[in-house]
Protein backbone atom coordinates (compact mmCIF):
# COMPACT_ATOMS: atom_id res chain seq x y z
CA UNK A 1 0.00 0.00 0.00
CA UNK A 2 3.00 2.18 0.64
CA UNK A 3 4.69 2.13 -2.42
CA UNK A 4 1.31 2.75 -4.20
CA UNK A 5 0.11 5.80 -2.05
CA UNK A 6 3.16 7.24 -2.89
CA UNK A 7 3.22 6.54 -6.50
CA UNK A 8 -0.65 7.93 -6.68
CA UNK A 9 0.58 11.20 -4.52
CA UNK A 10 3.43 12.39 -6.22
CA UNK A 11 1.59 12.39 -9.70
CA UNK A 12 -0.39 15.24 -8.56
CA UNK A 13 2.73 17.73 -9.84
CA UNK A 14 1.68 17.17 -13.30
CA UNK A 15 -1.85 18.88 -13.31
CA UNK A 16 -0.39 20.80 -11.07
CA UNK A 17 1.90 22.23 -13.38
CA UNK A 18 -0.52 22.55 -15.87
CA UNK A 19 -2.74 24.39 -13.30
CA UNK A 20 0.36 26.73 -13.04
CA UNK A 21 0.87 27.68 -16.16
CA UNK A 22 -3.03 28.37 -17.14
CA UNK A 23 -3.07 30.62 -14.37
CA UNK A 24 -0.03 32.37 -15.53
CA UNK A 25 -1.45 32.67 -18.78
CA UNK A 26 -4.76 34.14 -16.97
CA UNK A 27 -2.62 36.66 -15.12
CA UNK A 28 -0.92 38.06 -17.86
CA UNK A 29 -3.88 38.08 -20.10
CA UNK A 30 -5.69 40.30 -17.60
CA UNK A 31 -3.51 42.84 -18.32
CA UNK A 32 -4.66 42.96 -21.24
CA UNK A 33 -8.41 43.81 -20.16
CA UNK A 34 -8.93 47.31 -20.30
CA UNK A 35 -11.33 47.61 -17.33
CA UNK A 36 -9.53 48.79 -14.47
CA UNK A 37 -11.91 47.00 -11.60
CA UNK A 38 -12.21 44.00 -14.00
CA UNK A 39 -8.39 43.97 -14.41
CA UNK A 40 -7.61 44.55 -10.79
CA UNK A 41 -9.75 41.60 -10.01
CA UNK A 42 -8.58 39.12 -12.43
CA UNK A 43 -4.72 40.10 -11.37
CA UNK A 44 -5.31 39.84 -7.65
CA UNK A 45 -7.58 36.41 -8.15
CA UNK A 46 -5.03 35.13 -10.58
CA UNK A 47 -1.42 35.77 -8.58
CA UNK A 48 -3.41 34.06 -5.93
CA UNK A 49 -4.06 31.12 -7.41
CA UNK A 50 -0.89 30.78 -8.89
CA UNK A 51 0.71 31.32 -5.45
CA UNK A 52 -1.73 28.30 -4.46
CA UNK A 53 -0.53 26.29 -8.12
CA UNK A 54 3.39 27.14 -6.87
CA UNK A 55 2.87 25.95 -3.49
CA UNK A 56 1.17 22.63 -4.59
CA UNK A 57 3.86 22.41 -6.68
CA UNK A 58 6.30 22.49 -3.58
CA UNK A 59 4.37 19.84 -1.57
CA UNK A 60 4.14 17.57 -4.29
CA UNK A 61 7.87 17.80 -5.76
CA UNK A 62 9.07 15.91 -9.42
CA UNK A 63 10.62 12.35 -8.31
CA UNK A 64 13.99 12.65 -8.23
CA UNK A 65 16.00 9.54 -7.06
CA UNK A 66 19.29 10.52 -4.92
CA UNK A 67 22.57 9.59 -5.94
CA UNK A 68 23.93 6.29 -4.96
CA UNK A 69 27.30 6.48 -3.17
CA UNK A 70 29.18 3.30 -3.74
CA UNK A 71 31.96 2.81 -6.47
CA UNK A 72 29.66 1.06 -8.64
CA UNK A 73 26.95 2.21 -11.28
CA UNK A 74 23.44 0.18 -10.70
CA UNK A 75 21.76 -1.87 -13.37
CA UNK A 76 18.20 -3.28 -12.80
CA UNK A 77 16.36 -6.14 -14.72
CA UNK A 78 13.42 -7.81 -14.20
CA UNK A 79 11.93 -11.81 -13.86
CA UNK A 80 8.94 -13.51 -14.27
CA UNK A 81 8.97 -16.94 -12.70
CA UNK A 82 5.92 -19.64 -12.11
CA UNK A 83 6.03 -22.25 -9.30
CA UNK A 84 4.24 -25.39 -11.05
CA UNK A 85 4.47 -26.94 -7.88
CA UNK A 86 2.69 -24.67 -6.21
CA UNK A 87 -1.44 -23.70 -6.78
CA UNK A 88 -2.67 -20.09 -6.49
CA UNK A 89 -3.99 -19.35 -3.37
CA UNK A 90 -5.63 -16.62 -4.75
CA UNK A 91 -7.89 -18.13 -7.18
CA UNK A 92 -10.32 -21.50 -7.20
CA UNK A 93 -8.97 -22.62 -10.50
CA UNK A 94 -6.81 -25.94 -10.21
CA UNK A 95 -4.59 -25.35 -13.17
CA UNK A 96 -3.36 -21.92 -12.25
CA UNK A 97 0.32 -21.73 -10.92
CA UNK A 98 2.03 -19.40 -8.48
CA UNK A 99 3.56 -16.83 -10.45
CA UNK A 100 5.89 -13.78 -9.24
CA UNK A 101 7.36 -10.84 -10.59
CA UNK A 102 10.81 -9.42 -9.01
CA UNK A 103 13.14 -6.70 -9.97
CA UNK A 104 16.65 -6.96 -8.91
CA UNK A 105 19.29 -3.88 -8.75
CA UNK A 106 22.90 -4.63 -9.27
CA UNK A 107 26.32 -3.61 -9.66
CA UNK A 108 26.31 -2.87 -13.70
CA UNK A 109 28.87 -1.71 -16.10
CA UNK A 110 25.82 0.60 -18.72
CA UNK A 111 26.78 1.10 -21.74
CA UNK A 112 26.71 5.16 -23.24
CA UNK A 113 23.93 4.31 -25.37
CA UNK A 114 21.86 2.16 -22.25
CA UNK A 115 18.78 4.39 -20.55
CA UNK A 116 17.82 4.98 -17.11
CA UNK A 117 15.29 2.51 -16.21
CA UNK A 118 10.97 3.60 -15.99
CA UNK A 119 9.82 3.96 -11.92
CA UNK A 120 7.45 2.38 -12.71
CA UNK A 121 7.70 -0.94 -15.51
CA UNK A 122 10.06 -1.85 -18.28
CA UNK A 123 8.68 0.02 -21.29
CA UNK A 124 6.34 2.96 -21.32
CA UNK A 125 3.71 0.69 -22.21
CA UNK A 126 4.00 -1.31 -18.87
CA UNK A 127 4.22 1.64 -17.05
CA UNK A 128 1.26 3.50 -18.20
CA UNK A 129 -0.37 0.38 -17.61
CA UNK A 130 0.89 -0.36 -13.95
CA UNK A 131 0.37 3.75 -13.16
CA UNK A 132 -3.60 2.99 -14.17
CA UNK A 133 -3.55 -0.31 -12.06
CA UNK A 134 -2.68 1.99 -9.41
CA UNK A 135 -5.35 4.65 -10.31
CA UNK A 136 -7.97 2.24 -10.44
CA UNK A 137 -7.15 0.77 -7.32
CA UNK A 138 -6.89 3.26 -5.34
CA UNK A 139 -9.87 5.06 -7.20
CA UNK A 140 -8.29 8.31 -8.82
CA UNK A 141 -7.88 9.50 -12.16
CA UNK A 142 -4.94 7.77 -14.22
CA UNK A 143 -3.78 11.42 -15.29
CA UNK A 144 -2.50 11.68 -11.42
CA UNK A 145 0.03 9.04 -11.84
CA UNK A 146 0.87 10.91 -15.54
CA UNK A 147 4.96 11.28 -14.18
CA UNK A 148 4.97 7.92 -12.67
CA UNK A 149 4.38 6.45 -15.53
CA UNK A 150 7.79 8.62 -16.83
CA UNK A 151 9.81 9.51 -14.03
CA UNK A 152 13.28 7.22 -14.73
CA UNK A 153 15.59 6.17 -11.44
CA UNK A 154 19.38 6.27 -11.04
CA UNK A 155 19.76 2.58 -12.41
CA UNK A 156 20.33 1.36 -16.37
CA UNK A 157 17.68 -0.77 -17.62
CA UNK A 158 19.16 -4.69 -17.88
CA UNK A 159 22.95 -2.99 -18.08
CA UNK A 160 25.74 -5.76 -18.34
CA UNK A 161 26.41 -7.07 -14.47
CA UNK A 162 30.19 -5.73 -13.36
CA UNK A 163 32.29 -8.73 -13.23
CA UNK A 164 35.50 -9.08 -10.51
CA UNK A 165 36.54 -11.48 -8.65
CA UNK A 166 33.84 -10.63 -5.29
CA UNK A 167 30.22 -12.13 -5.42
CA UNK A 168 27.86 -10.76 -4.34
CA UNK A 169 25.46 -11.13 -1.25
CA UNK A 170 21.40 -11.31 -1.65
CA UNK A 171 19.11 -9.07 -0.36
CA UNK A 172 15.40 -10.15 -0.35
CA UNK A 173 12.89 -7.58 -0.34
CA UNK A 174 9.06 -7.54 0.18
CA UNK A 175 7.40 -4.29 0.18
CA UNK A 176 4.31 -3.16 2.16
CA UNK A 177 0.68 -4.48 1.56
CA UNK A 178 -0.84 -3.86 -1.56
CA UNK A 179 2.75 -2.48 -2.34
CA UNK A 180 4.52 -2.47 -5.18
CA UNK A 181 8.17 -3.53 -6.00
CA UNK A 182 9.12 -0.46 -6.94
CA UNK A 183 8.14 1.14 -3.11
CA UNK A 184 12.36 1.20 -2.24
CA UNK A 185 14.15 1.74 -5.37
CA UNK A 186 16.06 4.56 -4.08
CA UNK A 187 17.42 2.46 -0.75
CA UNK A 188 17.30 -0.71 -3.53
CA UNK A 189 19.79 1.22 -5.94
CA UNK A 190 21.74 2.19 -3.08
CA UNK A 191 23.09 -1.18 -1.69
CA UNK A 192 23.40 -2.44 -5.48
CA UNK A 193 26.07 0.62 -5.47
CA UNK A 194 28.02 -1.09 -2.76
CA UNK A 195 27.95 -4.53 -4.22
CA UNK A 196 24.73 -6.06 -3.11
CA UNK A 197 22.34 -8.13 -5.33
CA UNK A 198 18.91 -6.74 -4.23
CA UNK A 199 15.61 -8.56 -5.59
CA UNK A 200 12.17 -6.69 -5.19
CA UNK A 201 9.13 -9.24 -5.31
CA UNK A 202 5.88 -8.11 -6.63
CA UNK A 203 3.35 -10.68 -4.72
CA UNK A 204 0.66 -10.87 -7.24
CA UNK A 205 -2.71 -10.08 -5.97
CA UNK A 206 -1.65 -8.57 -2.79
CA UNK A 207 0.37 -5.47 -4.96
CA UNK A 208 -1.30 -3.48 -6.64
CA UNK A 209 -1.06 -3.86 -10.25
CA UNK A 210 1.27 -6.99 -11.48
CA UNK A 211 1.66 -6.65 -15.26
CA UNK A 212 2.77 -10.46 -16.62
CA UNK A 213 4.96 -11.28 -20.04
CA UNK A 214 1.67 -11.86 -21.53
CA UNK A 215 0.33 -8.52 -20.91
CA UNK A 216 -1.88 -9.30 -19.03
CA UNK A 217 -2.42 -7.56 -15.59
CA UNK A 218 -3.25 -8.85 -11.90
CA UNK A 219 -5.09 -6.33 -9.82
CA UNK A 220 -5.09 -6.37 -6.25
CA UNK A 221 -7.82 -8.25 -4.23
CA UNK A 222 -6.25 -6.98 -1.34
CA UNK A 223 -9.64 -4.69 0.70
CA UNK A 224 -10.06 -3.13 4.19
CA UNK A 225 -13.11 -5.29 5.99
CA UNK A 226 -13.63 -2.70 8.84
CA UNK A 227 -13.66 -5.67 11.47
CA UNK A 228 -10.59 -5.82 12.60
CA UNK A 229 -10.18 -9.67 13.19
CA UNK A 230 -10.77 -10.71 9.59
CA UNK A 231 -8.31 -8.19 8.38
CA UNK A 232 -5.82 -9.34 10.86
CA UNK A 233 -6.65 -13.25 9.85
CA UNK A 234 -6.16 -12.06 5.85
CA UNK A 235 -3.00 -10.51 6.69
CA UNK A 236 -1.80 -13.66 8.05
CA UNK A 237 -2.72 -14.85 5.29
CA UNK A 238 -0.91 -13.39 3.04
CA UNK A 239 1.79 -13.27 5.16
CA UNK A 240 2.01 -17.07 4.58
CA UNK A 241 2.23 -16.69 0.36
CA UNK A 242 4.41 -13.98 0.86
CA UNK A 243 7.03 -16.24 2.59
CA UNK A 244 6.17 -19.20 0.53
CA UNK A 245 6.93 -16.12 -2.48
CA UNK A 246 10.81 -15.42 -0.87
CA UNK A 247 11.66 -19.09 -0.50
CA UNK A 248 10.93 -20.05 -4.73
CA UNK A 249 12.57 -16.87 -5.18
CA UNK A 250 15.61 -18.01 -3.52
CA UNK A 251 15.18 -21.23 -5.23
CA UNK A 252 15.44 -19.30 -8.84
CA UNK A 253 18.26 -17.18 -7.76
CA UNK A 254 20.06 -20.49 -6.73
CA UNK A 255 19.00 -21.42 -10.30
CA UNK A 256 20.63 -18.07 -11.72
CA UNK A 257 23.84 -18.93 -9.96
CA UNK A 258 24.29 -22.19 -10.53
CA UNK A 259 23.57 -22.11 -14.34
CA UNK A 260 20.20 -24.19 -14.35
CA UNK A 261 18.11 -20.46 -15.61
CA UNK A 262 20.47 -18.95 -18.30
CA UNK A 263 21.33 -15.15 -17.29
CA UNK A 264 23.90 -12.91 -17.15
CA UNK A 265 23.73 -13.54 -13.52
CA UNK A 266 25.64 -16.79 -13.39
CA UNK A 267 28.44 -17.01 -10.74
CA UNK A 268 28.30 -13.71 -9.40
CA UNK A 269 25.91 -14.53 -7.14
CA UNK A 270 27.07 -15.06 -3.22
CA UNK A 271 24.14 -17.29 -2.23
CA UNK A 272 25.97 -18.64 0.89
CA UNK A 273 25.07 -15.09 2.32
CA UNK A 274 21.67 -13.80 2.24
CA UNK A 275 19.28 -10.90 3.93
CA UNK A 276 15.51 -11.25 3.81
CA UNK A 277 14.36 -7.45 4.03
CA UNK A 278 10.55 -5.97 4.18
CA UNK A 279 8.95 -2.92 5.32
CA UNK A 280 5.70 -3.17 7.11
CA UNK A 281 4.14 -6.83 6.50
CA UNK A 282 6.67 -7.14 3.96
CA UNK A 283 9.29 -7.54 7.23
CA UNK A 284 7.01 -10.28 8.65
CA UNK A 285 6.97 -12.30 5.52
CA UNK A 286 11.43 -11.17 6.49
CA UNK A 287 10.75 -12.56 9.77
CA UNK A 288 8.73 -15.79 8.59
CA UNK A 289 10.85 -17.02 6.07
CA UNK A 290 13.94 -16.71 8.07
CA UNK A 291 12.23 -18.87 10.64
CA UNK A 292 11.38 -21.44 7.37
CA UNK A 293 14.02 -21.18 5.00
CA UNK A 294 17.89 -22.35 6.67
CA UNK A 295 19.19 -20.03 3.78
CA UNK A 296 18.15 -16.76 5.25
CA UNK A 297 21.38 -15.49 7.05
CA UNK A 298 20.02 -12.50 8.53
CA UNK A 299 16.64 -10.25 9.07
CA UNK A 300 16.07 -6.85 8.33
CA UNK A 301 12.51 -5.46 10.04
CA UNK A 302 11.61 -2.59 8.45
CA UNK A 303 8.64 -1.44 10.78
CA UNK A 304 6.93 -4.11 10.37
CA UNK A 305 4.47 -6.33 12.95
CA UNK A 306 5.75 -9.87 13.17
CA UNK A 307 3.14 -12.57 12.11
CA UNK A 308 2.97 -15.87 12.06
CA UNK A 309 6.26 -16.36 14.28
CA UNK A 310 6.92 -19.50 15.82
CA UNK A 311 8.24 -18.80 19.48
CA UNK A 312 11.29 -20.76 19.21
CA UNK A 313 14.89 -19.59 18.89
CA UNK A 314 16.05 -18.87 15.63
CA UNK A 315 19.89 -18.26 14.30
CA UNK A 316 19.93 -15.26 12.64
CA UNK A 317 20.83 -11.97 13.57
CA UNK A 318 18.03 -9.77 13.22
CA UNK A 319 17.60 -5.19 12.95
CA UNK A 320 14.11 -4.07 13.54
CA UNK A 321 14.13 -0.11 12.17
CA UNK A 322 11.31 1.53 13.69
CA UNK A 323 9.30 4.63 13.60
CA UNK A 324 9.74 7.15 16.62
CA UNK A 325 6.63 8.35 16.19
CA UNK A 326 4.45 5.33 16.80
CA UNK A 327 1.26 4.49 15.50
CA UNK A 328 -0.65 7.26 17.23
CA UNK A 329 -2.55 4.15 19.32
CA UNK A 330 -1.08 3.36 22.40
CA UNK A 331 -2.80 0.14 22.32
CA UNK A 332 -1.54 -0.76 18.36
CA UNK A 333 2.09 0.42 19.51
CA UNK A 334 2.08 -1.86 22.78
CA UNK A 335 0.85 -5.18 20.69
CA UNK A 336 3.52 -3.79 18.41
CA UNK A 337 6.65 -3.38 21.19
CA UNK A 338 5.41 -6.46 22.70
CA UNK A 339 5.37 -8.58 19.56
CA UNK A 340 8.58 -7.12 18.29
CA UNK A 341 10.76 -7.81 21.26
CA UNK A 342 9.40 -11.17 22.09
CA UNK A 343 11.01 -12.06 18.19
CA UNK A 344 14.31 -10.09 19.11
CA UNK A 345 14.80 -11.90 21.92
CA UNK A 346 14.71 -14.99 20.49
CA UNK A 347 17.80 -13.87 18.32
CA UNK A 348 20.78 -16.28 19.03
CA UNK A 349 22.34 -14.05 16.11
CA UNK A 350 21.69 -10.75 18.30
CA UNK A 351 18.93 -8.45 17.99
CA UNK A 352 19.04 -4.94 17.24
CA UNK A 353 16.02 -2.23 17.71
CA UNK A 354 16.76 1.01 16.37
CA UNK A 355 14.30 3.48 16.97
CA UNK A 356 14.44 6.64 14.23
CA UNK A 357 13.09 9.73 16.27
CA UNK A 358 10.26 11.55 14.47
CA UNK A 359 10.46 8.97 11.63
CA UNK A 360 7.07 7.60 10.36
CA UNK A 361 5.96 4.28 9.10
CA UNK A 362 6.49 5.70 5.45
CA UNK A 363 9.73 7.19 6.29
CA UNK A 364 11.45 3.63 5.37
CA UNK A 365 10.14 4.07 1.73
CA UNK A 366 10.57 6.62 -0.95
CA UNK A 367 7.89 8.38 0.41
CA UNK A 368 10.11 10.90 2.24
CA UNK A 369 10.89 12.03 -1.87
CA UNK A 370 7.20 12.25 -3.33
CA UNK A 371 4.87 12.88 -0.48
CA UNK A 372 4.05 16.12 0.84
CA UNK A 373 6.45 17.43 3.42
CA UNK A 374 4.16 16.55 6.32
CA UNK A 375 5.44 15.38 9.76
CA UNK A 376 2.48 13.02 9.90
CA UNK A 377 3.01 11.44 6.70
CA UNK A 378 6.77 11.26 6.23
CA UNK A 379 7.82 12.25 9.99
CA UNK A 380 9.89 15.52 10.50
CA UNK A 381 13.79 14.44 9.23
CA UNK A 382 13.21 16.33 5.61
CA UNK A 383 12.89 14.35 2.26
CA UNK A 384 16.27 12.87 2.09
CA UNK A 385 16.98 12.30 6.15
CA UNK A 386 14.98 8.86 6.39
CA UNK A 387 16.29 7.55 3.33
CA UNK A 388 20.13 8.22 4.61
CA UNK A 389 19.17 6.83 7.68
CA UNK A 390 17.76 3.82 6.41
CA UNK A 391 20.52 2.88 3.52
CA UNK A 392 23.53 3.52 6.20
CA UNK A 393 21.90 1.34 9.19
CA UNK A 394 21.04 -1.39 6.71
CA UNK A 395 24.85 -1.19 4.85
CA UNK A 396 26.04 -1.48 8.50
CA UNK A 397 23.93 -4.03 9.54
CA UNK A 398 25.03 -6.05 6.29
CA UNK A 399 28.14 -5.66 6.06
CA UNK A 400 28.45 -6.97 9.58
CA UNK A 401 26.60 -10.24 9.11
CA UNK A 402 26.92 -11.25 5.61
CA UNK A 403 30.43 -10.12 4.49
CA UNK A 404 31.92 -10.82 8.43
CA UNK A 405 32.76 -7.22 8.88
CA UNK A 406 34.47 -7.19 12.42
CA UNK A 407 34.01 -3.97 13.16
CA UNK A 408 31.56 -3.35 15.80
CA UNK A 409 28.40 -1.76 14.59
CA UNK A 410 27.18 -0.50 17.85
CA UNK A 411 28.49 2.65 18.45
CA UNK A 412 27.40 3.65 14.55
CA UNK A 413 24.12 2.40 14.63
CA UNK A 414 23.97 4.63 17.69
CA UNK A 415 24.48 7.74 16.06
CA UNK A 416 21.50 6.92 13.51
CA UNK A 417 18.96 6.38 16.27
CA UNK A 418 18.03 4.59 19.92
CA UNK A 419 19.70 1.82 19.40
CA UNK A 420 18.88 -1.35 22.28
CA UNK A 421 17.85 -5.10 22.68
CA UNK A 422 14.68 -4.29 22.66
CA UNK A 423 12.26 -1.62 20.89
CA UNK A 424 10.75 1.69 23.41
CA UNK A 425 8.04 3.39 21.04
Amino acid sequence: MIGVLVAVIDRLRFPLALLAVGLLVAALAAFRLHHRVRRALAVSGSVVLTALAALGLWALPRVTFPQTTGPAQVGTTRFEWTDESRGEPATSNPNDHRTVVVQAWYPARPRPDDRRALYLGRTSEEAATTAAGIAATYGVPALLLHEAAVARTRAYLDAAPERNEQRWPIVLFSPGLAGSRAQNTAWAQELASHGYFVVAVDHPYDSPAVVLDDGSVIATTVRSTGNRTTDNQVTDQLTDVRAADLSYVLDQIDALQGGALRSSFTGLLDTRSIAAVGHSVGGAAAIQVAQQDPRVDAIINLDGLPRNVVPQRFPQPILAVVAGRGTGNERSDATYRRTLNDVLRNSDGGGFCLTVDGASHLSFTDAPMILPPLPSLIGSGGRRHAHDITSRATLLFLDATLRGNSDDITGPLSDLGDLDVVCEI
